[in-house]
């Protein structure tokens, strides 16, 4: 199973999902084609990520058109013990050290193109049956409780520190620049303030303003004085 990227004459590009023996798998390349909004790069990750999916359909003998088309679906063993456990693998295999899991942003990837993928077959499915048909419900239900495995599958990824230091870097830059005019210009800490605040508008998250506005009082009335008093 591999991607190949086809180019139209007009230079338009479309990646296809092919079986071992080079054909196109009709399912998830008719999921890609209805979403040739997005950019080539974007359509080739979804397909790396439904590969992952078919794999694992492959090696457990499941045929997905049939599950969905039937109102078999999936139980949950399978979805929980089987297919997340799968999209959780690294599926690379040209690293020396090969990794057992994959970092959660990367597996969340994975799940939200599957997840979508998923949702589509099942729509796809819908749309095709009269509302009178028997099977609609139960295939409806079905659909809502495949869905609502994959949405708990997802992973909180570890906090980190980044956009708080890029904070706090924001900040201790507009009080140096602040501090820095207010000395050169012999404005009062009052001016100070009131320049830092127009400044907050546009640099600071809303939701740290208040916090930052009392902290760069007390510093700039501090500095304030320092300089009025070294003059």
């Amino acid at each position: 199973m591999k991607i190949e990227v086809i180019t139209h004459p007009s230079g338009d590009q479309l990646p296809m999902l092919v079986d071992n023996n080079g054909l196109p798998i009709p399912t998830p390349n008719e999921f890609i084609m209805g979403r040739r909004f997005l950019s080539i790069n974007t359509l080739i990750r979804n397909l790396r990520e439904l590969s992952v999916l078919y794999s694992w359909l492959e090696n457990e003998k499941i045929d997905l058109w049939k599950r969905i088309r039937t109102g078999q679906s999936f139980s949950e063993a399978e979805v929980k013990g089987g297919m997340i456990e799968t999209l959780r693998r690294d599926q690379a295999t040209d690293h020396k050290i090969t990794r057992i899991t994959i970092s959660p942003h990367t597996f969340n990837q994975r799940l939200t193109t599957v997840h979508q993928f998923l949702s589509w077959c099942f729509v796809m499915r819908l749309s095709s049956l009269p509302l009178s048909d028997h099977s609609y419900d139960r295939i409806r239900e079905q659909q809502k409780r495949l869905l609502k495995w994959l949405d708990n599958s997802f992973i909180n990824a570890p906090p980190n520190n980044k956009g708080k230091n890029k904070v706090k870097l924001r900040i201790f830059v507009i009080l140096y620049c602040v501090f820095f005019h207010s000395f050169r210009l012999r404005t009062s800490g009052h001016e100070a303030i009131n320049m830092l605040m127009k400044i907050l508008i546009n640099w600071i998250p809303h939701g740290i303003k208040n916090k930052v506005y009392s902290f760069s009082s007390r510093q700039l009335r501090c500095w304030s004085e320092v300089t009025i008093t070294s003059n």
